[in-house]
């Protein structure tokens, strides 16, 4: 690990993103090192600060002391603000067809 990656930004970067990649169904904190490429101390404090942030929850699993991450509600709502963006990207574009050519672009599919 290069002496940048090491950074407390860049280990919560990439702790953020090996929960995204690896999936909503959970993973251990020794999978989220693993794939961030940091240690596991560095992962477990990283996601305590992304805990209370709202970035990452912890899965309450009864029967069973793992502890298992999964994106939180935060990671949510800039995945839905992104898709409401495209899409009146989209319609603005669709629209914008219809103005110079006159016909629908669902007409035209």
């Amino acid at each position: 690990m290069s002496k940048s990656e090491a950074t407390s930004p860049n280990r919560v970067v990439g702790t953020i993103n090996a929960v995204v990649e690896i999936g909503f169904d959970g993973c251990s904190i020794d999978e989220i090192a693993k794939h961030a490429g940091i240690t596991y101390h560095s992962a477990r404090r990283a996601l305590e600060a992304l805990e209370a942030a709202g970035w990452v929850e912890e899965l309450k699993q009864e029967g069973s002391n793992q502890r298992l991450w999964r994106p939180g509600k935060k990671v949510l709502g800039v995945s839905f603000a992104y898709q409401r963006h495209c899409l009146n990207r989209i319609h603005s574009i669709e629209n914008e067809y219809t103005e110079v050519s006159g016909k629908r672009v669902k007409d035209e599919i």
